[in-house]
Order: structure tokens, then sequence, then C-alpha cells
């Protein structure tokens, strides 16, 4: 038996964790390093949470009551989160000179997300410092989703930009009215 095979039959065996007197015996009982063994199920952990992260959530903006915020001042900030997102060779194909932010109210991370779809599928968030105070304003607003201005900057990956509204000039755009 592998180190790959154990790790995975005793990821099934134990979902919620295995003790270390139990793993110390099936890797003697297989004849198997214990450090290899179980750095091999932390790896298998990791790549399932992380596929179960990158699981595509999408939108149909038509379908949405769509504000333009392209026409404010605004900040080009990275889009945060793409890794979790996108799989690198999704970044061109989703990525865009127009996004949409989309409060997300109920995200169990953090209460003021803001995430940014292109083409229609969710490609990361606006920073976290920056949402926390254009959160409530975009609250503000009748509408579902915004838009905005951003860029793809080509490379080896793709790195997504956002326009981001400026605080002062969403907050006079939100009391006009």
């Amino acid at each position: 038996m592998t180190v790959d095979a154990l790790a995975r039959q005793l990821r099934a065996e134990f979902p919620d964790g295995i003790d270390a007197p139990t793993l110390w015996d099936r890797c003697e009982a297989a004849g198997l390093d214990m450090a290899d063994v179980d750095r091999a199920i932390d790896e298998q952990t990791y790549a399932a949470e992380r596929a179960a992260q990158v699981t595509p959530s999408q939108l149909d903006p038509a379908a949405l009551a769509v504000v333009d915020l392209t026409g404010i001042e605004a900040v080009r900030m990275r889009v945060k989160g793409t890794a979790f997102a996108l799989h690198d060779n999704e970044r061109a194909r989703f990525g865009a000179t127009e996004y949409l932010l989309v409060r997300e109210p109920d995200n169990a991370h953090d209460l003021h997300a803001i995430a940014v779809y292109g083409h229609g599928r969710r490609v990361g968030y606006v920073a976290a410092s920056r949402s926390a105070a254009l959160a409530p304003l975009l609250d503000s607003l009748e509408g579902e989703a915004f838009r905005v201005g951003g860029a793809v900057i080509e490379g080896t990956i793709p790195r997504l930009w956002v326009d981001v509204p400026r605080v002062p000039a969403l907050r006079a755009f939100a009391r006009s009215r």
C-alpha cells in the first residue's frame, strides 16, 4: 500500500480526524512512515477544501436590479480571493472591463462582504477594509448589484482589478438618489 492510498483510506474511515495511536498502528502495519502518511492526509484534506471553495458561484445579471456606478470617482484595486473563486486558466475568461458588485450580508466570514462578478461568475471580493466602509452605502441604494469598471492585466496568470467607488463619491451619489 502506498502513502497516498493509506492517507485516502484513513480520511474516509476517520472523516473527523484520526488519533495518533491509531495512525501509528496503521502506519506500522502497512510498513509506512507515520510522518509521511500524516503529511499526505493534510495535503489531501487541503486539496479537498480548496476544490470545494473553487465551486462556481453564478448569477444572471439580466435578472437583477443593477445600479450603474461607473460614472462616480473610483480607485482601482486588486480583486481579492480570485484563487478561491477561479482556476488560473479561467481568469482571462471571467475577468472583465466591467464588473458587478453584489453584497453578501449573510457571508459567514464577513458581514460586509462585497462579491465581484465578471460575466455572471463570482471572481472574488472587494478587500474587507474597503467593503466595511462601502457596504452600508450600497445597502442604502435600491439595487441588487452595482456596475463598476475594471481591468484584466495579462501575464503568466492574469490579474483582475476592479474600480471600487471612493466612499465620499458613493456617499454623495447615495444622497442624490
